[in-house]
């Protein structure tokens, strides 16, 4: 169910935006995330379509990545003064860094990558 949940969020929100990247040059020239977004945007689209073992750690690295990107632009966005699009990407934020903790979880309950006993 994570795993879908992830696939289905990364798709929603990364192929909008690889499309506005790829075909809006005024969006790309105006915008300092650019590389950042495009990058994250492959990583999490890439990972959506791999087998579910590959796709997890894609998704995992990929979505918490973009949730600080996102982050950062949020509270760029409230320094210009663009509220709207800031609580926007506050959301898309909260949900890429909820969806990384989640699978992170999930790997410390299967065992993969437990801390090792303080000693």
């Amino acid at each position: 169910m994570r795993l879908l949940i992830s696939r289905i969020v990364a798709v929603a929100v990364c192929a909008p935006l690889a499309a506005q990247l790829a075909f809006d040059a005024d969006y790309r020239a105006d915008n300092i995330f650019a590389i950042p977004d495009a990058i994250g945007c492959a990583v999490l689209l890439v990972s959506a379509v791999l087998p579910a073992k590959r796709a997890e750690v894609g998704l995992t690295a990929g979505l918490g990545y973009m949730g600080g990107v996102v982050m950062v632009a949020a509270f760029g966005r409230i320094d210009s003064g663009d509220t709207f699009n800031a609580v926007l990407n506050f959301v898309i934020a909260a949900v890429f860094t909820v969806l990384a903790a989640w699978h992170v979880h999930g790997f410390r309950r299967r065992g993969a990558g437990a801390a090792p006993a303080a000693g």
